[in-house]
């Protein structure tokens, strides 16, 4: 599935497995409560090399409680690398607006190889946090970037999955809708979307959406594991809070 075919998709059934990580204290900006909106973040490509003038797109999809665009949303940006706010690189804008479909883009170019050893090797972490009413209870979702050291052979056509869920917030024997999400080079698709919902259960299917409840109340460490027609596979695993 690529990413237009999934927002689509996503116009009926959308939550957002994100993390939450620390931000800046901005003001708040006027807006619809960040408690009623969930944020999508993807990455393309999600792995740079140090020094690379080539940018990663980095794209936020926007969605409130009924599943429907969310216009001219506030959005701060900002970089994170171990959970605290990094210069690990340059994002072309820290505040942005969602257009009239709810999505809105930055550029995230990788940091200079001076300072870095030959062989170091970096993960950053693009967060988006919307600036509606309630910004200071707001949870940011983010994408990963690797950065890699000049001359190191990158993988063309990695597979960077993700995936997001509803309800946002489940309770136990809620029956949670998991939908994932992958950019394909042309010719590519998925064949296989293997998940492990991290309660001993697993699953595999030929399509990106699939449902799963739970018996207990605690947070689990869900994975998704994306196989296309060339073999070649992504993971990603994001946790997954189940309420009482």
């Amino acid at each position: 599935m690529t990413f237009r075919q999934w927002a689509i998709a996503a116009s009926t059934a959308l939550g957002v497995a994100g993390c939450t990580l620390g931000k800046p204290s901005v003001p708040s900006l006027s807006g619809p409560s960040v408690m009623s909106l969930s944020l999508v973040v993807t990455a393309s490509p999600a792995l740079l090399a140090r020094g690379d003038s080539t940018p990663s797109v980095i794209t936020v999809m926007a969605r409130d409680a009924n599943a429907q665009p969310i216009p001219n949303l506030g959005l701060r940006m900002d970089l994170q690398s171990g959970g605290v706010l990094s210069d690990l690189g340059t994002l072309s804008a820290h505040n942005v607006f969602t257009g009239a479909n709810g999505t809105a883009s930055v550029t995230y170019t990788a940091p200079p190889v001076a300072g870095f050893g030959i062989t170091n090797e970096a993960t950053v972490q693009v967060v988006a946090t919307a600036l509606g009413s309630d910004y200071a209870n707001a949870t940011g979702s983010a994408v990963s970037v690797r950065l890699v050291s000049p001359g190191v052979i990158q993988p063309s056509g990695i597979l960077v999955p993700t995936f997001a869920y509803l309800p946002q917030k489940p309770r136990v024997f809620d029956v949670v809708k998991f939908l994932g999400v992958v950019e394909l080079p042309p010719g590519r698709q998925i064949v296989s979307w293997k998940w492990d919902f991290g309660d001993g259960e697993t699953k595999t299917t030929t399509t990106s959406d699939t449902t799963h409840d739970y018996v207990v109340d605690k947070t689990y460490l869900v994975t998704l594991t994306v196989t296309d027609n060339l073999e070649r596979t992504g993971t990603v695993t994001l946790a997954l809070t189940i309420y009482p």
